[in-house]
């Protein structure tokens, strides 16, 4: 057992992609797997009467919370039992408690080796509810944090790392690249890259040397970032896209064939605090896949 992956759970359909999606990923890494609870009061539809087991169909009571503790939701108990009917080998546990959802989960994500929570829809009032609780534990996690809308399903799917010239890269780079291996998966390793723009008036364009001179700039970043992977990347499918375009463009549309996009939270066109319109808070809102946010390292 490697390590505790912790799931943010609610009554949500997303809530459910997101306990789907981390049952898969802990078996893959023999983790436990930790359902949480957390709510600033006790919801009076999902205190848990009893334990709706289709095996034994046993009762097991509601018993009173610990001090400074919740109500175990019902659902709760449902995701549970459904994860030990599909993964019996695996360790779930399940735990409620009072507090700020996101004010907890990025207290208990000290102690987790990954951090999983739904998404929302994609309506202006659903990327106020995920900037309220997903986005904020994305950015403030102690762990790399899975954003879930839902689960890809089928094979061959890639994972895919959006890289800048953060410090960080590696890690980023490192982290996809375990998850690549992990899954037999290739790794599709993209960077962004533009020209300044022109003077409005005309009196000065980029020339076509500059361009040039990015674009040589953009690939050798690229390739020096994944060859200080080192032994990393051996045996693995990796492909490298250097693409002109804004980073929001072009990490979208190879999301959309993606089993996961990787990103990092700090860096020059990515996620400097919860900052609007930047790659990482629109792929949190956009993706299609699952998004993994990857802290800098403390």
């Amino acid at each position: 057992m490697t390590g505790t992956i912790l799931v943010g759970v609610d009554g949500s359909a997303n809530a459910g992609h997101a306990v789907d999606w981390a049952a898969a990923e802990a078996q893959l890494r023999g983790s436990r797997l930790l359902l949480l609870h957390a709510s600033v009061i006790d919801d009076p539809y999902g205190e848990r009467a009893r334990t709706l087991d289709d095996s034994h169909g046993e009762d097991d009571g509601a018993s009173a919370p610990e001090p400074g503790g919740a109500h175990l939701p019902v659902y709760l108990e449902h995701h549970r039992l459904r994860l030990l009917r599909a993964f019996p080998d695996l360790d779930v546990a399940v735990d409620a408690v009072r507090g700020n959802p996101a004010t907890v989960l990025i207290e208990r994500s000290r102690d987790a080796e990954l951090t999983v929570v739904g998404a929302r829809g994609r309506s202006i009032a659903d990327r106020v509810r995920l900037g309220s609780v997903s986005r904020h534990v994305a950015n403030h996690a102690h762990c790399p944090t899975v954003v879930v809308r839902d689960v890809p399903s089928g094979v061959g799917r890639a994972v895919v790392v959006g890289v800048d010239d953060s410090e960080h890269v590696h890690d980023v780079l490192s982290w996809g690249a375990f998850e690549a291996r992990l899954r037999g998966a290739k790794l599709v390793v993209v960077h962004a890259w533009d020209v300044p723009m022109g003077d409005p008036y005309g009196t000065w364009m980029p020339s076509p040397e500059m361009t040039e001179g990015i674009e040589k700039q953009a690939h050798d970043f690229v390739a020096d970032a994944v060859a200080a992977l080192g032994d990393a990347t051996t045996g693995l499918d990796v492909e490298l896209r250097v693409e002109r375009g804004h980073p929001v463009t072009v990490t979208s549309r190879l999301a959309d064939t993606a089993a996961l996009l990787v990103l990092g939270t700090h860096g020059r066109g990515w996620f400097e605090g919860v900052l609007a319109g930047s790659v990482t808070a629109a792929a949190l809102h956009d993706a299609a896949c699952p998004v993994v946010v990857v802290p800098r390292a403390a």
